[in-house]
């Protein structure tokens, strides 16, 4: 075999796909007191959907459980 061609098996393949990058690490999960305040909206929501409060009382509330 010949010195030039000893060097080509050598040298790794020009067409290889670079591994990709690692995944992120998960988040942390939601606090009890974000999955609470997600449920209270959740719940107004749901509640200005079916028609039991207005347009107005939503805001207000949502301002309130915002705080």
């Amino acid at each position: 075999m010949s010195l030039l061609h000893r060097r080509h098996h050598d040298d790794p393949p020009q067409d290889v796909v670079p591994a990709p990058p690692a995944a992120p690490a998960p988040a942390a999960p939601p606090s009890p007191e974000e999955l609470d305040e997600v449920a209270a909206k959740t719940n107004l929501k749901h509640q200005l959907d079916d028609g039991v409060i207005s347009q107005e009382e939503f805001d207000a509330r949502k301002k309130v459980a915002e705080s």
